[in-house]
């Protein structure tokens, strides 16, 4: 930067002269002026451009090839996180004759474990880590340009604090056995609300000796610095009650040498395994286990126990070792809840056809059983930040229609509080979604009845949707559960078979789940009916009743899980016991429709009465039956078919009905 005063210039410009040479010209209005030069040193003098004997006096001037620095707090180290970790704090940093990217190297002071990272100095403040440590450190820094020669060292320090999620044991020590005085249950070290109680063996003879020592003074117990618990044919208690934390898992390392191992969780039946890896995954009601093994030595693991847990208590036959209980609010996956929401129901179809192709970490041990896995988290995440890893539900890497089969398999089954799922507010202008019954149409008792579900009109489409959930209320005491029937047509939403899936799941109340999502990632526009619910009335003599079909708890979602407002209408469907409800034969025959006709691909059905064909069988003009098909659906596909003209059958409730259709190439 040049700046200077001057008084009477003979011109508007001024000249920079730079070793006897001009460099630049600029106004006066320039000052003060930024100059970029390459020229590490060298003499300057300024002169008026109209007159050079109106000039300076040559200065000399030293510009550094590279210079670097942070003020005052801003290479540092961050307060001490819940867990008990640390990160460094690279704040701002500033210099002259800087490239574009910085190296940040840093270890512990006398440490041989040296970490690097580059990153842009656009990009800072920037915090690394977490860092682990065990008692107070020194971490020695140093920031070096990544192009050039300029560096500066700092060290900062890292006090060990207090690691509130865990017990770790660090002030536990000395010998407890009953030839001391203590005695089964008594407690004897708290640390974080967790109670630690002296517990006899459930083998005899019983030796029980529980010590707190150095994991160091015990060869393989390899659980890093500080105090241990170790058990000799003796046991321990843990009592969470007083823990202000919430949490929903506990993990355990331990170090076993095998020998028999006795576990108690919440009060419930113990179990005794030989080896750790034989302990069951539903270790207590409402918990559930999870051991993982070290793969390089396999006297080493880490229990975890997912769910509610209140107490623990372990015992060993031989010398084995425990420590850091560490408490966390996880997100493990569960097999089939999608959602992470408590339940495994329709509406986790929505997040497994929205991750549906991806791919990620696999479980280790995968598993479908109905219980809390640790998983790794995946690159990607939905829409409200819950991560991809819980839509793998049978914990292969992949999200596919294996995943689907693991949610049926799991459907209704709850972990902990069940979150309930909140729709947007809807105005009277956002898309419908609405049951499609004929205003006035009522049936009898014993008649078949078709319901179907619209989504979206012709006046309000619905616009970029890839998945949508909701519930249907039917009334048990006018149709006959047993016969129900969902029916998921092709529609502008998609084709079941190739770019769709779906799940619904009908309760003894009426209560009638039903999900539909796409599994292309592409989102659609479009109105019409997406789903069939079809049935029988009671057949009970005098049944009449009315009732009112609403969907309800509608949750419509796009590819990246952000809701979308939708209008829930109900319908009316009445029952009478009059003749007056019987339908009429005449009118079905004069109202059924093929269209359209002709036609290059598919054909659909309709009737003024709105009721279900039964089955379709498809002729050729010689009499060949050609094609056959049950439930058909609103219509059938001709595609493949040869053009020509074919006699179309019907079968609506015993009538049989025919009609002609003209198939053309497309």
């Amino acid at each position: 930067t040049i700046d200077f005063n001057y008084d009477n210039p003979r011109g508007d410009i001024w000249v920079l002269e730079v070793d006897g040479e001009a460099l630049a010209r600029f106004t006066y209005e320039d000052l003060p002026a930024q100059i970029a030069s390459d020229v590490p040193f060298g003499s300057i003098r300024v002169y008026d451009g109209s007159d050079e004997t109106c000039s300076s006096e040559v200065v000399e001037v030293h510009v550094p090839c590279c210079e670097m620095r942070a003020w005052e707090g801003q290479v540092r180290m961050s307060a001490c996180q819940p867990d008990g970790s640390f990160y460094l704090v690279v704040g701002e940093v500033v210099g002259t004759n800087l490239s574009d990217s910085l190296l940040i190297t840093y270890a512990p002071a006398g440490s041989s474990i040296v970490e690097t990272i580059t990153l842009a100095y656009g990009s800072l403040p920037v915090e690394i880590g977490p860092l682990h440590i065990t008692e107070q450190t020194t971490y020695q820094v140093v920031l070096s340009d990544a192009l050039n020669t300029c560096a500066q060292s700092y060290q900062v320090v890292a006090e060990r604090c207090d690691n509130t999620a865990c017990v770790e044991f660090e002030d536990f020590s000395g010998i407890y056995n009953t030839a001391l005085g203590y005695e089964d249950g008594e407690v004897i070290y708290r640390e974080n609300g967790v109670a630690l109680s002296y517990e006899l063996s459930q083998n005899e003879p019983c030796n029980c000796i529980l010590f707190g020592a150095p994991t160091a003074s015990v060869p393989g117990a390899r659980f890093g610095a500080g105090q241990g618990v170790f058990t000799e044919n003796a046991g321990f208690g843990l009592n969470f009650a007083n823990v202000e934390t919430m949490f929903n898992t506990v993990n355990m390392d331990f170090y076993y040498l095998g020998g028999g191992l006795t576990l108690r969780v919440n009060g419930a039946e113990p179990v005794r395994v030989e080896f750790a890896q034989e302990l069951p995954m539903d270790i207590a009601p409402g918990v559930s286990l999870q051991v993982s093994m070290d793969p390089e030595d396999d006297r080493l693991g880490v229990l975890t126990f997912s769910g509610e847990v209140e107490t623990i208590e372990i015992s060993t036959s031989l010398a084995s070792g425990f420590d850091n209980v560490c408490m966390s609010q996880d997100d493990n996956v569960w097999p089939g809840d999608g959602n992470y929401n408590g339940i495994a129901d329709h509406f986790d179809l929505l997040n497994l056809g929205i991750a549906y192709g991806s791919t990620g970490p696999a479980r280790t041990n995968a598993s479908s059983e109905w219980s809390g896995f640790v998983a790794a988290n995946w690159r990607r995440s939905f829409a409200d930040g819950l991560n991809y890893k819980h839509a793998d539900a049978n914990g292969d890497g992949q999200v596919d229609a294996a995943d689907r089969e693991v949610l049926v398999s799991n459907y209704g089954q709850v972990h902990g509080s069940v979150q309930a799922i909140e729709a947007l507010p809807y105005t009277d202008i956002d898309p419908p979604i609405f049951v499609d019954l004929e205003e006035g149409r009522e049936h009898r008792p014993g008649g078949a009845f078709q319901i179907p579900i619209v989504a979206g009109s012709a006046e309000s489409e619905m616009r970029d949707v890839y998945g949508m959930a909701f519930t249907i209320q039917l009334d048990p005491n006018l149709i006959d559960l047993a016969t129900i029937e969902i029916v998921y047509p092709v529609s502008w939403f998609g084709d079941p078979e190739v770019n769709t899936m779906n799940i619904h799941r009908l309760y003894p109340d009426g209560r009638l789940e039903i999900a539909l999502s796409r599994i292309d990632g592409n989102n659609v526009s479009g109105h019409g009916t997406v789903v069939y619910v079809r049935g029988l009335i009671d057949d009970i003599a005098g049944l009449a009743g009315e009732t009112v079909v609403l969907p309800d708890e509608v949750l419509v979602l796009d590819n990246t899980g952000v809701k979308l407002p939708v209008r829930p209408v109900g319908g009316h469907l009445v029952v009478t016991s009059t003749s007056e409800g019987f339908f009429e034969a005449d009118l079905l025959r004069e109202s059924f429709r093929v269209f359209p006709n002709p036609t290059q691909n598919r054909i659909f059905f309709s009737n003024a009465l709105n009721l279900p064909v039964d089955h379709i069988s498809l002729f050729a003009t010689d009499g060949r039956e050609i094609r056959s098909v049950k439930n058909p659906g609103n219509g059938i596909d001709l595609r493949n078919l040869p053009a020509g003209m074919y006699l179309v059958k019907a079968r609506i409730q015993g009538q049989i009905i025919t009609e002609k259709v003209i198939k053309t190439e497309p």
